[in-house]
């Protein structure tokens, strides 16, 4: 797994990685402790938001089954021609007559 992820992050592979679903599975795993952190502030005026968790990224870790589970979870699907392609071409379970 380790190669095929190195492939990808260096555009080496025919494969991409579905970014919209990454982004999702970084939320999730993100979103407890940007909920610690929003109920340890005491300005309640203040707005948080991911972009709120770079100054404690020390105290955020992982382990790696969570990049596991991330790795395992993001699609990785055919070049993006091939997909643009699967969209046009619809297959269906049942033959219609019209």
């Amino acid at each position: 797994m380790y190669a095929t992820m190195l492939e990808l992050i260096q555009l080496k592979s025919k494969e991409v990685v579905d970014l919209e679903r990454l982004a999702e599975e970084w939320v999730y795993l993100l979103q407890p402790f940007l909920k610690i952190k929003r109920e340890n502030n005491k300005r309640k005026k203040t707005i948080l938001n991911l972009a709120s968790l770079v100054a404690d990224y020390k105290s955020i870790s992982f382990d790696v089954n969570d990049f596991v589970k991330i790795a395992d979870s993001c699609i990785i699907a055919d070049e993006i021609d091939k997909r643009i392609a699967a969209c046009i071409i619809a297959v269906c379970d049942e033959v219609v007559n019209i």
